[in-house]
C-alpha cells in the first residue's frame, strides 16, 4: 500500500495487490467479481447489486454464497461501524441474518439475506436475494413497512430513502411518501439537508423537500469539515451547508478537506488550500501533498521537511527520508541512520538505527548492523 488509508480490503491470499492514493475505499474480490467503491457510497453499492441482478441475472448474486456474504457483511457492518451502540445488532448464521442484543442473546432469528443495524427504532432488511425487495422491521422482527423497494437507506431525521425502478423519494415511519418530487438518486438527510440528483444534476433539499438553492452541480462529493466539493463544467470548488460558494470552481481535481486542508490540482500540478480557499502551498508540485496530524511532508532539493497547515516551514528540509506524522511523531532518516522526531523537530528517538519500522501497538522493530 502506498499513500492509502482507511480502506477495507478482502482479496484472495494468492494475489498480490498494489494500491496507491486510495482512501476510504472497499476493495473486494471473490470468484469472478471485483468490487472497488467508496465506503460512504452505501446507496450506490446496493444500486450496483440491483443493476448486476437486472443485467447479468441471479448468477452473480444468488449462486455465489461467498460474494453474497461479502456484500452483506461489508454493507451491514463496515458501512455502519457504530452498530454496537444499538440495543439490537445484526449477526449472521448459515448465510442468514438476525439480531442479537448486546449480551449476545438472539432477539430476532436469522431469516434475512441482508440486515442493517437499527436506526431510529427501525431496521432495513432484505428478505431474500431472489426477489430483492427491501422493507423495515421493528424490534420484534415484524415488518412495519413492507418489503417492496429496490433499495433503501436507514432512517435519519425521521426519514428514509426508498427507490423503485430508478426513481427515489423519502418515506416516514408509517411508510408514507413525503414529497411530490421524485429523483434519480437520493441520499440520507444529514441534519436538515440531503443530496439528490435529478436530470443528471445534483442539488440539496431541505426537510420540506424544497431545494436549498437553485444552483445545480454536475458532481457533488461528501461534506468534510463543513465543506463539500462540487463540480460544474469540469471545474471543482467547495460549498458550505447553505450551498454558498466558499471556493469557486477553478480546479481540475480536489480531494476534500482533511486536517484543515484540501489537495487541489490543475494541469497535473498539486497544491494545498485551507478552508478559506487560500493556497497555502502553491500548485507547483508534481505529486499530491497530504496533511497528517497537522503536519505536511514536503521535499525540496532532494531533502525532506515539514510545514504546518498555514504553509509555514516548521521543520527545515534536511532529511534523506521521512514519513508522515502519526500520533505526534515521525520516522526520519539522515546520514543512513533512522530515528523519530516530534513536531518541534526534536529527536525523541535518536538517529541510531540502520533499520527502523513504524510503531504498531506501541512497539517498533529496529536493528543496528
Amino acid at each position: 500500500l502506498y499513500d492509502s488509508h482507511d480502506n477495507i480490503i478482502n482479496i484472495p491470499k494468492n494475489k498480490l495487490v498494489i494500491l496507491q492514493g486510495l482512501d476510504d475505499y472497499i476493495v473486494v474480490e471473490s470468484d469472478n467479481i471485483l468490487l472497488i467503491c467508496r465506503k460512504h457510497d452505501e446507496q450506490q453499492i446496493r444500486q450496483f447489486v440491483s443493476d448486476v441482478k437486472k443485467s447479468k441475472g441471479d448468477k452473480f448474486i444468488w449462486f455465489h454464497p461467498e460474494m453474497k456474504r461479502i456484500f452483506c457483511l461489508f454493507i451491514s457492518y463496515f458501512l455502519f461501524q457504530n452498530f454496537a451502540a444499538f440495543a439490537q445488532v445484526p449477526f449472521e448464521s448459515n448465510g442468514k441474518f438476525g439480531y442479537k442484543d448486546n449480551a449476545g442473546n438472539i432477539i430476532i432469528n436469522p431469516q434475512f439475506d441482508e440486515a442493517f443495524p437499527f436506526s431510529e427504532n427501525l431496521a432495513a432488511v432484505l428478505l431474500n436475494y431472489k426477489n430483492y425487495k427491501w422493507g423495515f422491521i421493528d424490534s420484534t422482527g415484524r415488518f412495519v413497512i413492507p418489503a417492496k423497494y429496490d433499495f433503501v437507506e436507514s432512517f435519519a431525521n425521521e426519514r428514509a430513502v426508498i427507490c423503485n425502478e430508478g426513481r427515489c423519494n423519502y418515506i416516514n415511519k408509517e411508510g408514507k411518501i413525503l414529497y411530490l418530487d421524485w429523483h434519480d438518486e437520493a441520499y440520507s438527510f444529514d441534519h436538515d439537508f440531503a443530496k439528490v440528483k435529478s436530470n443528471d444534476k445534483y442539488g440539496f433539499i431541505n426537510i420540506n423537500g424544497s431545494f436549498i438553492s437553485k444552483q445545480r452541480f454536475d458532481a457533488v462529493g461528501e461534506f468534510a469539515e463543513g465543506l463539500a466539493d462540487v463540480t460544474i463544467k469540469d471545474k471543482t470548488g467547495f460549498i458550505n451547508h447553505n450551498c454558498e460558494w466558499i471556493v469557486y470552481p477553478k480546479y481540475d481535481i480536489v480531494y476534500g478537506f482533511k486536517n484543515g486542508v484540501s489537495i487541489v490540482s490543475n494541469k497535473g500540478k498539486y497544491g494545498l488550500i485551507n478552508h478559506d480557499g487560500k493556497e497555502i502551498i502553491p500548485m507547483d508540485n508534481d505529486e499530491a501533498l497530504e496533511c497528517f496530524d497537522g503536519m505536511i511532508l514536503r521535499e525540496e532539493d532532494n531533502k525532506k521537511g515539514f510545514l504546518d497547515t498555514t504553509g509555514k516551514l516548521v521543520i527545515p528540509y534536511q532529511f534523506n527520508e521521512a514519513d508522515h506524522f502519526i500520533n505526534g511523531i515521525a520516522r526520519v532518516k539522515l546520514n543512513d541512520k533512522w530515528g523519530y522526531i516530534d513536531k518541534f523537530g526534536k529527536y525523541v528517538i535518536p538517529l541510531q538505527f540502520d533499520n527502523l519500522e513504524e510503531f504498531n501497538e506501541g512497539l517498533a522493530s529496529a536493528s543496528i548492523n
